[in-house]
């Protein structure tokens, strides 16, 4: 009896073990998403949303777009998206001057970013720069979404400005060889008898490794006056020595306490040797800095008139024990 009491006992432990494991493998089954992260009953996914607009595709230190050339745009969103066509192709507003234009839809690869481009026509031309304006990502009947399909993104978005790193110039194509740019600052008149720099910067990409020269003088179509406001411009020459990319002219401002607007000053480009002009003309601003003086205090009040006032109409005198009374009126 001893023997198969021993037997027994041993098979009645395994039952007992093996049912204590199926009921931890159940209740590890029951909360297996939980512990491996996976997202709870009823949870949302997170909305796409717009984080920055980028311009893609110009070579380091180049700063225009010639005739024929691609303008691209990069739409980087906060998390991975993708575009449904479907139902229409989105597109990009670009401002080329006072004209708006679209970049189209190239490219929608399974990430954060989609791609635009539009390509520089014979009437485009931009001095400050390509832009996108708020909200210019337009949906155009499709769709942007998360990879899943489930949430709609979020386009709104603030404007992309222009800048002197992406001028558009459609009147012809890119030129073969070295280019010259030039570009103005702004500076303080300051006061009576102050002097300042306004600087003109002239620059040559790619350097050449040939002597180039290009001349410069005052266009006479700023608002500022000659001599009186600045020194004069003496027309003269700016020499690249091979190898060289940057050149300086300065003119010399004269202050004054007189209040009035800004003032410009334009220098002009002319007559280059190896290489050809990308921009003939360069504005430079003249700040004021003078305030309009304090307006005059007003005057001081003053007695205007004295009046007796109190007495009936008709009545004339003044009795025992009847009160006099005088008002005094002031100018203000």
């Amino acid at each position: 009896m001893n023997g198969t009491a021993t037997t027994a006992y041993p098979d009645a432990c395994s039952a007992g073990r093996l049912g204590t494991a199926w009921i931890r493998l159940a209740l590890v089954t029951a909360f297996l998403p939980v512990l491996i992260g996976a997202a709870p009953s009823g949870a949302e996914a997170q909305t796409p949303g717009v984080q920055r607009i980028l311009f893609v595709g110009l070579a380091e230190g180049d700063s225009t777009y010639y005739l024929g050339e691609a303008v691209r745009v990069r739409v980087v969103f906060t998390q991975p998206i993708v575009a449904d066509v479907a139902g229409g192709r989105p597109y990009v507003e670009l401002t080329v001057g006072a004209t708006t234009r679209r970049a189209e839809l190239v490219a929608s690869p399974p990430n954060r970013r989609l791609q635009f481009e539009y390509r520089v026509q014979a009437d485009d031309f931009d001095g400050d720069g390509v832009g996108v304006p708020a909200n210019g990502l337009k949906l155009n009947g499709g769709r942007v979404t998360t990879q899943d399909g489930t949430v709609e993104a979020d386009v709104a978005h603030g404007a992309a400005e222009g800048g002197p790193s992406r001028k558009v110039d459609g009147g012809r194509y890119r030129p073969q060889g070295p280019t010259l740019a030039a570009g103005g600052t702004s500076v303080v008149e300051g006061g009576a008898g102050a002097e300042a720099a306004l600087e003109f910067e002239v620059w040559l990409a790619p350097a050449s490794a040939a002597r180039v020269t290009v001349g410069y003088a005052d266009a006479g179509s700023g608002t500022a006056t000659a001599d009186v406001d600045y020194a004069a411009i003496e027309a003269d020459t700016l020499t690249f020595e091979p190898g060289e990319t940057l050149k300086t002219v300065s003119v010399t401002v004269r202050g004054d306490d007189e209040v009035e607007d800004d003032e410009t000053v334009v220098l002009s480009l002319s007559g280059a040797s190896g290489a050809e002009l990308a921009t003939a003309t360069a504005t430079g601003t003249i700040v004021d800095d003078d305030e309009a003086p304090p307006p005059p205090p007003p005057p001081a009040p003053s007695v205007q008139r004295i009046l007796f006032v109190g007495l009936a109409e008709g009545d004339s005198t003044y009795y025992l024990g009847e009160a006099v009374r005088v008002r005094v009126v002031f100018t203000q």
